[in-house]
């Protein structure tokens, strides 16, 4: 039987919607930035629920017609988040900072020595940034963990006088992968109808 008007608007108000403003976004940084910063979860404008996509080979072994195509590989986007600047542009200089921890301090440190220009440790300068969704009721009902996250890329800032807009700066990230945690994923407190096999 076709569904009808109603149902459908039963459907969607039974789930409700998941909205764009509702989220936030926690930055675990490298111990060895030496600082936490709690405020760059407030200062965070814009973030996303990164997704993926499977790499695949086209496999010709005694097939006819068209190629089937094997996936072998996740890949992961980078990941873009974009904070709104306080007068000392403290975002921007944690952003960097972390950098340093990658590429050395030659940024703040006159001295041209080769320590200054040595590349860190990978175990040293990776963090990791979760992205959390809520409900109306600041339930929160999704998360994900970027883990082996690091900076890899700062945005420029303008400066003008014709402009009095408030300064944002883009940090973009790579990381190895994410852990999802969703209501879906949780076996109590779900409804009946999300009581979905194991097998599932």
């Amino acid at each position: 039987m076709p569904s009808t008007i109603q149902n459908f608007i039963a459907a969607l108000s039974r789930k409700g919607f998941a909205k764009q403003n509702q989220f936030d976004v926690v930055i675990t940084l490298p111990t060895a930035i030496g600082f936490i910063v709690p405020e760059l979860t407030f200062r965070a404008e814009s973030a996303s629920f990164p997704g993926k996509s499977i790499t695949t080979i086209d496999d010709h072994r005694g097939t006819l017609g068209p190629i089937r195509k094997i996936g072998y590989n996740e890949m992961y986007e980078n990941y873009n988040i974009t904070f709104i600047c306080d007068r000392d542009l403290t975002e921007k200089e944690i952003l960097e900072k972390w950098m340093d921890l990658i590429v050395g301090n030659f940024r703040v440190d006159n001295k041209i020595t080769s320590s200054n220009y040595n590349v860190g440790y990978y175990d040293d300068y990776k963090g990791t940034i979760e992205i959390q969704q809520y409900d109306e009721t600041n339930r929160p009902t999704y998360k994900m963990k970027l883990l082996e996250a690091y900076p890899t890329n700062v945005s420029s800032l303008e400066a003008s006088w014709a402009s009095a807009d408030i300064h944002k700066v883009t940090g973009t990230f790579a990381y190895r992968y994410y852990q999802v945690d969703s209501y879906l994923n949780r076996n109590k407190n779900r409804p009946p109808e999300l009581n979905l096999p194991d097998s599932i």
